[in-house]
């Protein structure tokens, strides 16, 4: 499994714009985690979190802003924009790919 640790940035579009997948940054007012896929596709995605308990939609986040974990794992479907099918976990900051 190959892994790559999350690079935070101030706008992930500007990271997209500069090949740097897997850089993300937290949306506090969604509550999301919004990022570049980790793929190397630089296609900008946004996942829905909740610390604590997991609501219906959302991912399980365990709180840590610096080295998060989110389960359950993360798949990116194909659709007719971007042709990325990344599978993996974002565990402890790192981006892991199944």
């Amino acid at each position: 499994m190959a892994s790559l640790p999350i690079t935070w940035v101030e706008n992930v579009f500007d990271a997209a714009r500069a090949g740097t997948h897997g850089a993300g940054k937290w949306d506090d007012e969604f509550e999301m985690l919004d990022y570049v896929c980790p793929c190397g596709c630089n296609t900008v995605r946004s996942l829905p979190i909740k610390a604590g308990d997991k609501e219906s939609g959302r991912w399980k986040w365990d709180g840590n802003r610096d080295a998060p974990t989110f389960t359950p794992s993360i798949q990116h479907v194909p659709n007719k924009q971007n042709k990325c099918s990344w599978h993996g976990f974002m565990t402890k900051g790192e981006w892991v790919s199944v």
